[in-house]
């Protein structure tokens, strides 16, 4: 059995990264050759191979090239002296196009697996891989694992994370997974019983109606309706001040006497 780096779908050939030479002795010596991959390894073209085999071992250990890269087209012909007599490829969705669904998580799926996220993250750094509790572990384990097992399962690992955007930075195939981060948040969050478009599987996982009614009074404290808001307590009516307009942050500059206004 075996893995897969990248399945090219025009030509059926199987692509096995490796420095080590395990992987070429456990495909060819065996009678039977099972590989299996998720959907997201298949490319369209042979041609689509070599600009993410230049990637994977660069931003993995920073090699130019991997000492093994072996390309499996089948099983063993009847000119060849070695190969498998079988070969079977199984091909793996366990939650991946729910995330190819929706046009945001669809990123995910970009994933070459060359762990230079987790080589940079500050939190990955001194916890450690098992401590994520899933195959996955690090920045891409924290996106890619709730689509896997569900949030209920994973409901935690969104919040590892200190949004420093280092993963972001260092991500050859440029997954912005920093928003994918607060994406999941939000849906960990979100009603259980909301409808929308593209569901999570385990949505609301997080879900509390204490929280939730604390985040609703917050925000209808200070949501504008007709001018400022104000703020009852003791049954007089405090302005609030708008923030932007105090500071000049929406574009117009505010003395102080201004503010001063906006507070009377």
């Amino acid at each position: 059995m075996s893995g897969v780096n990248f399945a090219v779908a025009e030509t059926g050939t199987l692509c096995l990264v490796e420095n080590e030479g395990n992987g070429r002795l456990s495909t060819t010596v065996p009678p039977v050759h099972i590989a299996i991959t998720g959907i997201e390894k298949v490319v369209a073209k042979l041609s689509d191979v070599p600009p993410l085999y230049s990637l994977l071992p660069r931003s993995a250990i920073g090699q130019n090239i991997t000492t093994y890269f072996n390309m499996i087209t089948g099983p063993r012909r009847s000119e060849e002296l070695d190969g498998p007599q079988e070969m079977h490829l199984v091909l793996l969705d366990n939650g991946r196009s729910q995330a190819y669904a929706e046009d945001q998580m669809r990123r995910t799926l970009q994933c070459i697996r060359c762990g230079a996220c987790m080589n940079h993250c500050p939190v990955y750094t001194r916890i450690g891989g098992a401590a994520y509790g899933t195959t996955y572990p690090g920045p891409i384990g924290e996106i890619i694992s709730p689509h896997l097992l569900g949030l209920d399962a994973t409901r935690d690992l969104p919040t590892a994370c200190t949004m420093c955007g280092a993963c972001v930075e260092v991500c050859p195939v440029r997954i912005p997974i920093t928003e994918q981060m607060q994406r999941l948040r939000v849906e960990a969050q979100r009603s259980p019983t909301e409808v929308v478009p593209h569901p999570i599987r385990g949505q609301g996982a997080s879900h509390t109606f204490g929280e939730q009614m604390a985040w609703r009074t917050f925000n209808g404290i200070f949501q504008r309706q007709q001018g400022l808001p104000c703020l009852r307590l003791g049954g007089h009516q405090i302005p609030c001040i708008d923030a932007k307009q105090a500071t000049g942050l929406d574009g117009q500059p505010r003395s102080d006497e201004t503010c001063q206004e906006n507070a009377a």
